[in-house]
C-alpha cells in the first residue's frame, strides 16, 4: 500500500480549505478531518506519556482520537474499534503513519492528507525533522486580499499584524523547500483563473491522474460554515484584486509596513514598500489586534496526561 502523505498547508484564508475540498472529490486522496493543527502539540508534548513505559504511543493514540475534530471523521468508526495491534508502535512517525491508516484503509485511499494553517511555527518545526518524505503543497495568496476575507468573516483585524502575521508564516512555510524532498508551491491566483491546469499539475506532483471529480467538489459539500458559503459553488474565477476597490490608502499603508518586503518579493507589488508607522500607530493596532484574538483553545489539551 502506497504510505504517501500529503500536507496541505497556507497562512489562513489563503484558499486551504478550497484545496483540501478540491482533493478530497479525488477517488485516491483522504484527509482525516477538515482541519487539523494540533499534530506538532501532541510532537513536542511527547514527554507526558513517559509514564506509561512501553504503553506510550497507544495512550496517546487514544488521546489523539478524542480530539474533537478528529470524532467528526469518525462517525462511521468509533474509537472503541481501534485495534491495539495496529497502534504499537515505537516513535513518533510510526504513530502519525499508525493513526494515518485508520482513514486510509476503509476506502484503500492511496493518499492520506492534513491540513494545515494554523500554530504554524511548531506545524513547519514538525513536517521538517519528521517528515522529509511527506509531500507539502503550499498555497499562497494575496494577503490583501486575505485581509479583506478575513474582516469580512471574523470582524476588526488590523492591517498592520495581518500583513505581519502573513509575511512571518508564508517565509517559514517556504523555508520547507529546502527541508524536504518534495515542496510545491500553488498560487491561489492562479488556482481559481486556471483550475483544471494548476490541477493536472499538483496532480503530476502528488503522482496521480487528474480526475474531474475534483473540479464537482462543490456537489459534496453540506452544510459549510458561513466563512465557507462558496464551497457549494464551482470555484469562482474572479475571487481576487477585491482589495483595489475595498481598501483604503490608510489601511494599506498599515498592511504594508506589517508585511515589508515579503509582499514584493512574492509578486504582488510592483515596487518595494518602505512604509513606515509611529510607535502609537503600532500600539493602536497592537490593542486593536489584541481585542480580536480569543484565547489561544487546543481543544485536546484537556485530555492529556499531566
Amino acid at each position: 500500500m502506497n504510505d504517501k502523505i500529503i500536507f496541505v498547508i497556507g497562512h489562513p484564508r489563503s484558499g486551504t480549505t478550497l484545496l483540501n475540498k478540491v482533493l478530497l472529490a479525488h477517488p485516491k486522496i483522504n484527509f482525516i478531518t477538515f482541519e487539523f493543527n494540533d499534530l506538532s502539540y501532541f510532537y513536542f508534548n511527547q514527554h507526558l506519556y513517559e509514564k506509561y513505559g512501553k504503553e506510550k504511543y497507544l495512550m496517546m493514540t487514544k488521546d489523539f482520537f478524542k480530539h474533537p475534530w478528529i470524532q467528526l471523521s469518525l462517525i462511521q468508526q468509533p474509537v472503541e474499534s481501534i485495534k491495539t495491534s495496529n497502534i504499537n508502535t515505537n516513535n513518533f512517525q510510526q504513530f502519525v503513519h499508525s493513526f494515518l491508516n485508520e482513514f486510509r484503509l476503509p476506502k484503500d485511499n492511496n493518499l492520506i492528507g492534513i491540513k494545515i494553517s494554523d500554530n504554524i511555527t511548531n506545524n513547519v518545526s514538525m513536517i521538517a525533522q519528521i517528515f522529509k518524505d511527506a509531500h507539502c503543497v503550499h498555497i499562497i495568496r494575496d494577503p490583501r486580499d486575505i485581509f479583506l476575507s478575513t474582516k469580512k468573516n471574523f470582524g476588526t483585524v488590523s492591517p498592520f499584524y495581518g500583513g505581519k502575521s502573513w509575511a512571518e508564516n508564508v517565509s517559514q512555510i517556504m523555508s520547507l523547500k529546502n527541508e524536504l524532498k518534495h515542496y510545491y508551491e500553488l498560487r491561489y491566483e492562479q488556482f481559481v483563473t486556471n483550475s483544471k491546469e494548476e490541477l493536472e499539475k499538483l496532480c503530476s506532483f502528488l503522482g496521480v491522474d487528474f480526475d474531474n471529480q475534483m473540479l464537482e467538489f462543490y456537489k459534496k459539500i453540506i452544510n459549510p460554515s458561513k466563512s465557507h458559503s462558496l464551497l457549494t459553488k464551482k470555484i469562482v474565477t474572479n475571487n481576487f484584486n477585491k482589495w483595489q476597490t475595498n481598501l483604503s490608502d490608510k489601511k494599506l499603508e498599515l498592511l504594508y509596513a506589517g508585511a515589508g518586503a515579503k509582499i514584493f518579493q512574492l509578486g504582488y507589488s510592483d515596487k518595494e514598500h518602505n512604509s513606515r508607522i509611529s510607535f502609537l500607530e503600532r500600539l493602536k493596532e497592537f490593542i486593536l489586534e489584541k481585542s480580536r484574538l480569543s484565547v489561544p483553545l487546543v481543544l485536546v489539551r484537556q485530555s492529556l496526561p499531566r
